[in-house]
């Protein structure tokens, strides 16, 4: 078995990859990171929406209902758009939802 052989079909091998894992690489980072920031985003404004609606002395179901409904949209909006930003198709998934 040549070492050298080994090597330098690795080494091809590494050239033919390099690009492609540059590219979906950076996808999926970012893809990440957008979910990371706007799960934490989304969180934040739910819970002042929550604090707003007890503000204005809004009823506790009421204000429950309202918060939890507008989290889980906002995390389905966003989970279809991290999908969409690494490459899947959102086209069935925006039909299902509007179904």
């Amino acid at each position: 078995m040549d070492l050298n052989a080994e090597v330098g079909h690795l080494w091809q091998a590494s050239q033919a990859w390099i690009p492609m894992i540059m590219e979906y690489g950076s996808r999926l980072l970012l893809a990440v990171v957008t979910l990371c920031v706007g799960w934490w985003l989304i969180n934040r404004l739910t819970g002042k929406l929550g604090a707003l609606l007890a503000l204005r002395h809004a009823d506790l179901a009421l204000q429950g209902f309202v918060s939890n409904l507008a989290n889980v949209i906002l995390k389905i909006l966003l989970v279809v758009s991290v999908a969409s930003m690494i490459g899947v198709e959102t086209t069935s998934f925006v039909a299902a939802i509007g179904a």
